[in-house]
């Protein structure tokens, strides 16, 4: 593995080896360090390369033409160290908008804002309302509700396309796509509309 020279110094992160095909100081003993690319981008130059594959490649062997993801980098580049999640049917924008979520739930109706990016399960606990929830996952069926108005994105969840179109979701895996009207349904309601669709 070359550490230095002409060829560059080998830098790391976890498991992955970044190499800089320009000459970099050596850093550490073993000539190779974490690579933090905003902290990077401040000393490479346009067009610099790096070359990304896992260690164990270099302390093996060295193939001719490795595997390797290869990306430019101009000096202008800006890393965002926060990654926005771009979900199914959303479209990635600087300002994501919230929406109105009325909840129904034991007689009494809440109006939460809901960000696209988030379920309304994890906007309600959040908001302390105590509503039915176990796995969070869109697979137990034990958040179920009834859509009202409105629509929501709930392709995470394991509710049948005939259950959805009815109007039923598990707000464990319900994304608010408008403002909503929800309101929160037994259990039993849920699990039989599901196994009705199943035998048709």
């Amino acid at each position: 593995m070359e550490k230095g020279g002409k060829t560059g110094t080998v830098l790391a992160q976890n498991d992955i080896a970044t190499k800089v095909t320009k000459p970099y100081p050596k850093i550490g003993k073993r000539g190779w360090s974490p690579l933090n690319l905003c902290t990077e981008q401040n000393h490479v130059h346009g067009n610099t390369s790096f070359e990304c594959m896992p260690i164990c490649l270099h302390h093996s062997h060295k193939p001719k033409q490795p595997t390797t993801i290869i990306t430019n980098f101009s000096s202008s580049i800006h890393f965002n160290p926060r990654r926005t999640r771009t979900r199914p049917g959303l479209q990635s924008t600087s300002i994501a908008r919230s929406y109105k979520v009325v909840i129904e739930h034991e007689g009494e109706s809440t109006e939460l804002e809901v960000d696209p990016d988030e379920t309304i399960l994890s906007k309600a606990i959040d908001s302390g309302l105590t509503v039915p929830h176990d796995c969070k996952l869109g697979v137990c069926m034990t958040c179920p509700a009834k859509l009202l108005s409105g629509t929501v994105d709930q392709s995470e969840g394991m509710l049948s396309d005939d259950v959805v179109e009815r109007g039923f979701a598990l707000l464990c895996a319900a994304y608010p796509r408008s403002d909503c009207h929800i309101k929160t349904i037994p259990e039993e309601e849920l699990l039989s509309m599901q196994l009705a669709t199943a035998d048709d």
